[in-house]
This record gives C-alpha cells, sequence and structure tokens, in this order.
C-alpha cells in the first residue's frame, strides 16, 4: 500500500495494488468490485443490488427513448466479470461490452464468463476508457459502475459516445470539495474524479437533453463502513495493515459525504 501513497497511480496501477485486497473482502469472490447499495444481508447482495439499480435506470432511459432492444451496452470499467453475468440474464441476446485497463481483471473477467450459459454475447476489451477504438458504434447505451472517477479524460470519453449512444447511466463518486483528496488514503483513488456541476456541463455541452442526478451515497458508504468494520482481521484473506487502512479510508468517505464534500451519486443521462 505505500506505493499507492508515495504517487498517484494509473488506473491500471491502482487496481493492481488494491484489487486483491478488495476482493479478499467477498469471501464468495463476486466477480465485483464496488462498495454496494445498502442496507444488505452480504457484501454480494450490496454489489448485486448496486449493479441492479444502474439495470433498472438503464431500463427506464431505454422506455423514455422507445427502444425494446437496444443494440449493446459498453461497461467503462467492468471489474472481474461479474456485472457482465449480470447483464446477460437481464438482458437475454443484447451484446456486452466490457472495458478495463487491468490486464489481470480482464483475464479474470474471461474465465468468469466462460461459465456463463450465455457467454456468446459477452466480450471483454483489454483497452483504456479513453481509447478511440471502442465499440460505440455498435451498442445504444454506456454504463459505468464506480469507476469514472478514476479516469483522467472524462469529457473525450463523453464526447466519444455522445454520436453513437441514446444514453449513459454512471455510478460515480464525485468530489465537491477538493481538499477531500488532500487525504493520503483518498488521493489515490479521487485525484481525477469530477464535480456533480462537471457531469451536468459536459452532457449538456455535447447536446444531450437530460441529465438527472441524485445522491445515493447514504446507502454506499454508511454500509460499507459498517461492513468492512465487522470483518475479522485474522480471517481476512490479506494483511491486516491493508484491512486497517481500507476501514480509516471508507470512514474518511462517509465522513465526507457527510459533510458534503462528496457525493456518490447516479447520473442518468438521455439523448
Amino acid at each position: 500500500m505505500r506505493a499507492l501513497l508515495e504517487r498517484i497511480p494509473t488506473p491500471q496501477q491502482y487496481y493492481r495494488l488494491t484489487g486483491a485486497s478488495f476482493r479478499a473482502l467477498c469471501p464468495e469472490k463476486s466477480g465485483h468490485m464496488n462498495m454496494g447499495l445498502w442496507p444488505a444481508a452480504t457484501l454480494r447482495a450490496g454489489q448485486e443490488g448496486l449493479i441492479g439499480l444502474a439495470f433498472r435506470s438503464a431500463c427506464e432511459l431505454l422506455d423514455r427513448q422507445g427502444i425494446a432492444r437496444p443494440r449493446g451496452v459498453l461497461d467503462l470499467g467492468c471489474g472481474w466479470g461479474g456485472t457482465g453475468r449480470l447483464w446477460s440474464e437481464a438482458f437475454p441476446l443484447v451484446p456486452y461490452f466490457g472495458v478495463n485497463a487491468s490486464a489481470e481483471q480482464v483475464a479474470a473477467a474471461r474465465a468468469h464468463t466462460r461459465q456463463s450459459a450465455r457467454s456468446e454475447q459477452i466480450r471483454y476489451l483489454l483497452a483504456r476508457a479513453e481509447d478511440d477504438d471502442l465499440p460505440w458504434a455498435e451498442v445504444d447505451l454506456a454504463i459505468s459502475i464506480e469507476a469514472m472517477f478514476h479516469f483522467a479524460d472524462k469529457a473525450r470519453i463523453i464526447q466519444a459516445m455522445t454520436p453513437h449512444v441514446k444514453g449513459a447511466v454512471l455510478l460515480e463518486i464525485c468530489v465537491e470539495n477538493r481538499r477531500v483528496i488532500d487525504n493520503p488514503l483518498l488521493t489515490p483513488s479521487l485525484h481525477s474524479a469530477w464535480t456533480t456541476a462537471q457531469y451536468a456541463q459536459a452532457f449538456a455541452g455535447n447536446g444531450w437533453s437530460r441529465v438527472r442526478i441524485d445522491d445515493i451515497g447514504t446507502n454506499v458508504f454508511d454500509g460499507f463502513l459498517e461492513y468492512v468494520r465487522a470483518i475479522d482481521e485474522a480471517a481476512y484473506d490479506g494483511r491486516r495493515a491493508i484491512l486497517r487502512q481500507l476501514v480509516e479510508a471508507s470512514q474518511a468517505l462517509a465522513e465526507a459525504h457527510a459533510r458534503g464534500d462528496l457525493r456518490y451519486v447516479s447520473v442518468v443521462a438521455d439523448k
């Protein structure tokens, strides 16, 4: 963890350094890397509840657009394959493209997908979210679940998707007061985070007609903090020092949200 505190990592480096310790939080090896929607019985249930929230927002967006069956979805920051599996169950035959800059996570996602009965509709791309050759022309929907704050050039991503997709659903941490990233536990993950106003302005500036932003942080930060606090250090499949840092970072997120310095938001944008 020392490396995280000494420099600003790229998304690839961040996930390489934190992936194993985060995955150790979930004994079920769910295939997800998000903090979850709480209350929930388990971390996996919370994580899948958060993904379900994104999917419900996507369905509502598609209904408003009169789209019965989208051409496909592009998931920016797709994790270890759990979201692709859930997508294939919720949207049979609708292509899913999962984008991830971490070679380790893409390999794990592909292995996870081989167990799926609908593996043919799921593809994982080792790429950056800002890359020019993403298959935007093949999808109607963009989603990103707890990942966009890592990407340095969010304006470029929104500009790239605009000519092609009908809508976007982002579950995202927004930093409203930059003093939050003075905390060395939060600097590595949040140094590129936007404010909610920046998201609204970026979508509006590209001609999107509707942007709705709802704060769901109370149902994320507080529940995740309670979960990690309850983990038995002796049973944690990782180092005790790392678990303690995770608890401290989670507490810092919850306290910053309570002050209004950061928000965990659902961003739903329509063309």
